[in-house]
């Protein structure tokens, strides 16, 4: 059960099982416009110094044209990159 797309840093739970730093963070699943992307700000937010990266290839969502942009949103806007494409 979770009430939101992407991780909810309020909740303790999540926070104890998260690192205190990171260097560098995978992300993958889907959709890529909804999960993916909110968990990008969220880290990106919360490890202002890691390295995010997103295989395109380990992503996906049912519209095409919005994965394009979303992967395009995450490289260009959130520093992110995208591997894969």
């Amino acid at each position: 059960e979770k009430c939101s797309f992407g991780m909810d840093l309020a909740d303790p739970a999540t926070l104890a099982k998260l690192p205190r730093e990171a260097g560098r963070i995978e992300l993958c699943g889907l959709v890529s416009s909804i999960c993916v992307l909110s968990n990008a700000a969220v880290l990106q937010a919360h490890y202002p110094p890691a390295q995010l990266t997103v295989d395109a290839r380990l992503t996906g969502s049912f519209d095409p044209a919005m994965h394009k942009a979303c992967l395009d949103l995450m490289e260009n806007s959130l520093q992110v990159e995208v591997t894969h494409r």
